[in-house]
């Protein structure tokens, strides 16, 4: 039996035009269409936050309009 996670499900209920799947330490964004990688996020520790590692400029594709992942710079 796989265990549910939630971090997932809430990143899949804001991006309900792609898919979204665990890699590594953080979760990627795709295309349904193309299965082209959109963008990548890493949950922040003890907070609700994402840091956005990458977004695609591809035209016609962008973040959801209720909310935007969280960008931050090192």
């Amino acid at each position: 039996m796989t265990k549910s996670d939630p971090t997932l499900a809430q990143i899949a209920a804001q991006f309900t035009r792609h898919d979204v799947e665990k890699s590594g330490g953080g979760y990627m964004i795709v295309d349904r269409r193309t299965s082209n990688h959109v963008a990548r996020l890493r949950p922040i520790p003890n907070t609700d936050r994402f840091e956005l590692f990458y977004w695609s400029n591809v035209k016609g594709v962008g973040p959801p309009s209720e909310t935007s992942p969280n960008e931050t710079h090192a």
